[in-house]
């Protein structure tokens, strides 16, 4: 998902979009002591070192947290009301800000937080496969755990290096297609259980509003209610709990249907 170079063509032809993206830095450089700009837009000699540190999730939540927001209040600029949000793993904190249930500033700083606790527990991996899941049920060893569903046919798995790596080897000797993704740590999982209860306690401390847009839930695959998105519990088992991605899609599919597109 971030890479150098991700929102570049829009941060220089929107002049809204960059406005947002250079607030969200500004705010980032106190909170993290860098500037998000200089490895977005890294070029020449400078492109592998960014590369390296987008994948700290410490600057990678932060990063995808402002370009998200960013994106998203571009198209609410131009006129685009949805009917309907969702957003996956940290992407809900952004769906959240873009409904008001927080501001912008509010959520760099729980992103940050939330990005710095996460970096702090033991690193991990992640990988992708083509299975549903309880075919993936059946593959749950040791420390590895199901982070996401995506697809009736498509989940993550969490766990520790060595864990995830001899998935992926019984995988691979299955022909089950899996990839491994470009990542510092296995979220989703009990491996930072760690970071949830201090992030629960960051959140406590900001002011958190029922949304004014509907938007779905990752922990539920359902919409939020008023009651989960002001209870800062909720945004630990967010970051603790598998993305029901794929349940969620679901969700906002019915109301298409309801109303006979889905964009």
């Amino acid at each position: 998902s971030q890479h150098v170079g991700l929102a570049h063509g829009l941060y220089q032809a929107h002049a809204g979009f960059r406005a947002d993206m250079d607030r969200a830095a500004d705010r980032l450089s106190e909170l993290l002591g860098l500037d998000i700009r200089a490895l977005l837009f890294a070029s020449g000699e400078a492109r592998d070192g960014a590369r390296a540190r987008l994948a700290d999730t410490a600057l990678a939540q932060p990063v995808l947290f402002a370009v998200e927001v960013a994106l998203g209040r571009l198209w609410l600029a131009l006129g685009i009301e949805p009917d309907g949000m969702i957003g996956h793993s940290v992407g809900e904190l952004a769906a959240a800000c873009l409904c008001g249930v927080f501001d912008f500033e509010a959520g760099l700083e729980l992103v940050a937080a939330r990005g710095a606790l996460v970096q702090a527990q033991p690193r991990g991996a992640m990988l992708a496969a083509r299975l549903s899941p309880e075919q993936a049920r059946a593959h749950l060893r040791g420390t590895v755990g199901i982070a996401a569903v995506n697809a009736p046919d498509a989940v993550t798995f969490s766990g520790s290096h060595g864990d995830i790596e001899a998935l992926r080897r019984a995988l691979a000797a299955r022909d089950v297609p899996a990839r491994l993704l470009e990542t510092s740590h296995a979220f989703h999982s009990p491996l930072i259980e760690g970071a949830v209860r201090p992030f629960v306690e960051r959140v406590g401390r900001i002011a958190l509003r029922p949304p004014q847009r509907p938007f779905v839930s990752n922990v539920t695959g359902t919409w939020i209610t008023e009651q989960e998105a002001t209870d800062p519990g909720y945004w630990g088992r967010q970051l603790r709990e598998p993305v029901r991605f794929a349940d969620g899609l679901q969700t906002l599919a019915t109301r298409a249907g309801e109303r006979e597109s889905l964009t």
